[in-house]
C-alpha cells in the first residue's frame, strides 16, 4: 500500500480527534480494518476511502489528495491565469470544463450561458461522462435548453437569486431540458452523487451557470467560497 495515503488517512482522522475504533463504527468497517489500513498492510477499496473522507469531513483538496490528486495553489492558480488569457468562447469552455475541473478533482462540470434570453448547455466535460451523456439524450448537447420560465428549475434559480444550489438529483438542474427519465439515466451512468449550480457574474450581471459534480454525496460546504471564485475568476 502506498505509505502517503496510509499517513494520510491516519493524520486526517487524529486531526478530527476520532479514535480508530470509532472510525470502523462511523463507517461500518469491522474491527481492526482501520489499524490494518494506516499501518500499510491493507490497501482500502475506493469506497472505503469515500466513506472515511465523508465521515471525517475532508475538504475537497484533503480528498483529492487521497486519490493522487495534488491540487496545490500554486498549480491551480496557473489553470486560472491561463483562462484570463483566453480570447475565444469555445476555447474558455474547454478549458474551465476539462482542464480545471481535473485540477480540483471533480466527477464532471458542466457549464450553461445566457444567449437571446435562453439558457443554452455550452460545455461538458470531456470524458467517459460525456460519452454517456451523449448516448442517452435524443438531442445534440448544444441543443439542450432551459427557459427563465422553469423556475422550478436549480439553474434557472441560481442565475435569478444570484445564489449557490446544492442538490443529489441532476433532474432538479437540469429538468425540463430533457426528460424525467434521460436525467435519471444521466445520473445512473455518471455517477453523479451530488452538485453544486454556481452562477457566473460579469459586472454584476448574470452570464450563465457552472454546475460541479461530485461522486460523493456532500452538501460542498467546504467548497463553495473556491468555486465561487474559480467560476467569476
Amino acid at each position: 500500500m502506498n505509505n502517503s495515503l496510509s499517513e494520510k488517512l491516519k493524520q486526517y482522522r487524529k486531526k478530527s480527534v476520532l479514535s480508530q475504533f470509532d472510525l470502523e463504527t462511523a463507517i461500518n468497517a469491522s474491527p481492526g480494518s482501520i489499524s490494518r489500513i494506516e499501518s500499510g498492510f491493507v490497501n482500502p477499496t475506493k469506497e472505503t476511502i469515500i466513506a472515511i473522507a465523508k465521515t471525517l469531513n475532508l475538504k475537497t483538496e484533503e480528498i483529492a489528495l487521497l486519490f493522487g490528486i495534488d491540487l496545490d495553489n500554486e498549480s491551480l492558480e496557473e489553470v486560472l491565469s491561463s483562462l484570463k488569457s483566453i480570447g475565444n468562447l469555445n476555447d474558455m469552455i474547454f478549458t474551465v470544463t476539462n482542464k480545471l475541473i481535473f485540477k480540483i478533482g471533480y466527477l464532471a462540470s458542466m457549464m450553461w450561458l445566457i444567449k437571446d434570453k435562453k439558457i443554452y448547455a455550452a460545455g461538458l466535460t470531456n470524458s467517459n461522462i460525456s460519452k454517456a451523456v451523449h448516448n442517452i439524450l435524443d438531442q445534440d448537447f448544444s441543443e439542450v435548453t432551459l427557459s427563465f420560465e422553469h423556475k422550478q428549475n436549480l439553474t434557472v434559480q441560481a442565475m435569478l437569486e444570484k445564489e449557490i444550489k446544492i442538490t443529489n438529483y441532476t433532474r432538479e438542474y437540469i429538468m425540463p431540458a430533457v426528460t424525467a427519465d434521460q436525467a435519471n439515466k444521466v445520473q445512473e451512468a455518471t455517477g453523479d452523487k451530488s452538485n453544486c449550480i454556481v452562477p457566473m457574474i460579469s459586472n454584476d450581471k448574470v452570464i450563465g451557470a457552472m454546475v460541479y459534480v461530485k461522486k460523493i454525496e456532500d452538501d460542498f460546504s467546504s467548497d463553495k467560497e473556491m468555486l465561487k471564485g474559480i467560476t467569476n475568476y
